[in-house]
């Protein structure tokens, strides 16, 4: 019963999930410019990003639109990691590591990344067959992993 009041129960907890990250950098952004807060708020941009799409995604049947809110979703799972590092690595006084030649490459890696979500229609890198799935009351979807 429970179950039937609420049907898309999988896409409000991502919903609020997005909301969350967006009220925690909505609380933290009067200190930017301390060490590790601009990451951090970018952190939060990217987890909202993430669960904002991702359950609106589940909520959309349309296979195009479907597409393109999971690709917005890979983006945020992508930046959400590099800009944690970014975050850790200012906050303990490691500041000169985001700024070397190995953190450029990590973000070289997220851009390159980014590059093959946004443009996987034209070529299938990131993933191929993709397919709805639904379950939970919701449009998941199935898709095989590239490289």
């Amino acid at each position: 019963m429970a179950l039937d009041l609420a049907p898309a129960w999988p896409a409000v907890g991502s919903l609020a999930g997005g909301a969350g990250a967006l009220a925690l950098a909505w609380a933290i952004r009067e200190h930017r410019g301390r060490p590790g807060v601009d990451w951090f708020l970018g952190v939060f941009a990217a987890q909202a990003t993430w669960c904002l799409s991702y359950g609106v995604g589940l909520l959309v049947s349309e296979p195009a639109i479907r597409a393109a809110l999971e690709a917005t979703m890979w983006l945020g799972v992508i930046w959400t990691g590099i800009a944690f590092l970014g975050f850790a690595l200012e906050y303990t006084g490691r500041s000169d590591v985001v700024r070397s030649r190995l953190f450029a490459a990590v973000v070289g890696f997220g851009a390159l990344s980014s590059a093959l979500v946004v443009t996987n229609s034209l070529h299938g890198v990131f993933w191929t067959d993709f397919a709805r799935d639904p379950a939970f009351g919701v449009e998941t979807v199935s898709y095989a992993f590239g490289p």
